[in-house]
């Protein structure tokens, strides 16, 4: 086939919307990952690579604050990008490769209410304000997680995206070699025996999907360790005042049938038990409803000012 016959063919894929097969993401993507350009950090630490074409509309690129400039030269240094980073489009969007070394844990994508370490999970960021399943639905999921090896991954984009935290081989590649290294052994032996199933202590990789898009910009935050990763990425959305003291601690939410001396009884064991309870709220009978409140109130809450 001639370059012009398989351009036509390409275009052909292309206008009947890449199909759903495999083989027409592998034509016009040509099956292999396209690493980024060689990039110097965008700022102090921190390097953007783009892959693609990537969207307008991004958190990113809508942002209302710059970055905090000051505050990033005042973290320790990094010389050089932690970890590469590569991708190619496919027939339902955009794919991002990056490597993961035996025993590296992946922590983050925003609040999850059920799984702290992502290392092996599949994870599919999308709002949800009853999340029942450990999918990745959450009140306020963030494509951002940290690494043990000291840094952070961002992906700027607002959709809905699926990201593998690991444990996924191609069908034609060779099954990664268990590392030798006893130390990384005996941590990864050290997990509960339900992870074993995602072999952590194997070489894999960190694959991203995002939906529709030809391209897609990734921030790579340098540490050296985890929490000044954390730091840059914090100081990249522009920093902020410290959160009050009182929206730092522990909540509590009480039963809605309780009343007013059950209320005072619990804040008693609270503190008696030095449970560090910064806000203690109320839900009367479950109830949203404001016009329902008062009687409820009236009722369970005769001096409500105690």
């Amino acid at each position: 086939m001639g370059s012009k016959d398989l351009d036509k063919q390409k275009e052909g894929i292309t206008r009947r919307q890449l199909g759903k097969g495999t083989a027409a993401a592998s034509l016009l993507a040509g099956g292999v990952n396209a690493p980024s350009a060689p990039v110097l950090p965008k700022l102090p630490g921190i390097w953007q690579h783009t892959l693609g074409t990537p969207e307008k509309l991004t958190p990113v690129r809508v942002r209302r604050y710059a970055p905090d400039t000051t505050g990033l030269k005042n973290l320790p240094p990094v010389p050089t990008a932690p970890v590469p980073v590569s991708g190619h489009a496919t027939a339902r969007g955009y794919e991002v490769h990056i490597p993961l070394e035996p025993g590296e844990m992946i922590y983050g994508l925003g609040l999850q209410f059920q799984s702290v370490l992502q290392r092996g999970r599949k994870k599919k960021l999308r709002v949800n304000a009853d999340p029942v399943a450990d999918t990745g639905d959450s009140h306020a999921p963030v494509p951002f997680y940290v690494s043990n090896r000291g840094y952070g991954v961002l992906v700027d984009t607002a959709r809905y995206l699926t990201i593998y935290c690991g444990n996924k081989i191609k069908k034609d590649s060779p099954r990664p070699i268990r590392t030798g290294d006893a130390k990384i052994t005996s941590q990864v032996a050290q997990l509960p025996k339900s992870f074993e199933r995602y072999r952590m202590n194997e070489a894999s990789e960190v694959l991203i999907e995002v939906p529709e898009a030809r391209g897609v910009d990734i921030y790579v935050f340098g540490g050296p360790a985890m929490h000044n990763a954390v730091q840059r990425y914090n100081l990249f959305a522009g920093g902020g005042p410290l959160l009050p003291r009182w929206g730092l601690g522990f909540w509590y939410r009480a039963y809605g049938g309780a009343n007013q001396d059950e209320i005072l009884a619990l804040a008693q064991e609270l503190r008696a038990r030095t449970f560090l309870a910064m806000c203690s709220a109320w839900n009367p009978a479950g109830s949203l409803i404001p016009t329902r409140v008062p009687l409820f109130g009236a009722i369970s809450f005769p001096i409500p000012m105690r």
